[in-house]
């Protein structure tokens, strides 16, 4: 038998043990060899000097709609009251997410596929702060007191907590499970009800809750006999999570009302899993045929009944399920299959797109007390869309085709006025 030099060996055991070194070293809340860390985010902060600027319109900033593009290139400011654009913001790169607005509505938060978020006062239309969180970030969500914002990247596999007043680091999360597997998020919403942030991720099979009270509850992990005595595995501290168990990992969810149940689609199942986050784990399973598609859900209450309207993009029609039993209590005929449905509580439609092939740039209503599909609408046939949007009263639904922002009485479903953009906006912020 060949003997192993003794210097050999010696560099082996040398290097095992700076290995072993390294990784006991490696902070908590690290991604391994993915970058951008702390270090990374904080030096990337820029805000800008505070000074004193008159308004540069009078509009209440409640009545403010910022509406993307078909390329999620730009962002179009507008009166909602008026029906009148106000300016526009050039973006670096494309949107990862919708823009985050303040509750008072003076403030955006505005996230880009290559990691950074800005800060634009919609006021004085300026950017008064800017941060890079990760190369690629996937989504962003303000908490409903508009205290805090959380971050989720593709890469590195993060979470990234910020003060919402201007975008200093909180917290930096590594998206791990407890067997050491690593995920990017694929979305972050606020659970307002709940006062928490909830995200689901691309490779792990669960559910993250994260309080943002001041004062959160500490996480109890595993079986717990008596929470007075504090047993079991207690994770404490800002954002600490509490996971709900998924059958596989699934990035296609929606959330009803409250906040209590998840529906989730499995990548290519026609099955709805319903978690309930207090017990962290499905519930309930409902058979759905074609291929539904959770994220672009919309509910309303009819008649005193929650229901839960989910798209199905292979087939033409709309499933309409009963929150509180998750059955299927109707099925809405469409005319092709689409992908995203849009409601606002006050309007008597949920409009129906996403569509493909001849109907590519129409919407069809769905009239939420009857259940039956109206004519379709075609705001500009073949148009790539970006996302419907309603007035705060709900009264208006708005379209952006290229060139245009069609507006539309979401009652009557008749056009109200259709705006020109070309030429109308001067002195764009700095955007990069």
């Amino acid at each position: 038998m060949r003997r192993t030099a003794p210097k050999r060996v010696m560099r082996i055991a040398r290097a095992l043990l700076l290995a072993a070194w390294a990784a006991a070293a490696q902070p908590a809340d690290a991604a391994p060899g993915q970058g951008w860390d702390e270090a990374d985010i904080r030096a990337s902060r820029a805000v800008a000097p505070a000074q004193e600027e008159a308004p540069a319109h009078g509009v209440d900033p409640r009545a403010l709609w910022l509406v993307g593009g078909a390329d999620d290139r730009d962002l179009i400011l507008l009166d909602g009251d008026r029906l009148e654009p106000l300016h526009r913001f050039p973006l670096r790169d494309a949107l990862a997410d919708a823009p985050q607005r303040t509750p008072d509505g003076r403030f955006a938060f505005v996230a880009m596929r290559d990691g950074w978020v800005n800060k634009l006062d919609l006021r004085t239309l300026r950017s008064v702060a800017r941060i890079r969180v990760g190369s690629a970030l996937r989504s962003l969500a303000l908490s409903g007191d508009g205290r805090v914002l959380m971050a989720g990247n593709a890469a590195p596999h993060t979470l990234v907590a910020l003060d919402a007043r201007d975008l200093a680091l909180i917290r930096r999360i590594a998206v791990r499970n407890k067997d050491g597997l690593t995920s990017g998020v694929a979305r972050v919403v606020d659970a307002t009800p709940r006062a928490s942030f909830v995200a689901v991720f691309d490779d792990i099979p669960e559910a993250w809750e994260m309080s943002y009270e001041t004062n959160p509850q500490p996480v109890y992990e595993g079986l717990v006999h008596d929470f007075n005595l504090r047993e079991g595995h207690i994770v404490e501290g800002p954002f600490a999570p509490r996971r709900s168990r998924l059958d596989v990992p699934t990035g296609d969810f929606f959330f009803e009302p409250s906040f209590e149940h998840m529906l989730g689609v499995p990548p290519d199942k026609a099955v709805a899993h319903i978690v309930h986050l207090d017990v962290r784990r499905a519930i309930i399973r409902t058979p759905l045929a074609g291929s539904p598609h959770a994220g672009g859900s919309v509910a309303w209450t009819q008649a005193g009944q929650g229901v839960v309207a989910v798209p199905d993009r292979a087939r033409n029609l709309v499933s309409v399920l009963d929150a509180d039993t998750w059955r299927v209590l109707r099925e809405v005929p469409t005319a092709a299959p689409g992908s995203v449905l849009y409601s606002h509580e006050a309007g008597p439609y949920a409009w129906l797109g996403g569509f493909d092939g001849a109907l590519r740039g129409c919407f069809q209503p769905i009239d939420k007390a009857t259940f039956t599909a109206a004519e379709t609408i075609c705001p500009q046939p073949g148009a790539a869309l970006a996302r419907l949007a309603f007035s705060r009263d709900g009264r208006h639904a708005l379209v952006r085709v290229p060139g245009a922002l069609v507006v539309y009485d979401s009652t009557t479903l008749q056009e109200v006025k259709r705006i020109r953009l070309r030429g109308v906006f001067l002195g764009e912020p700095d955007m990069r």
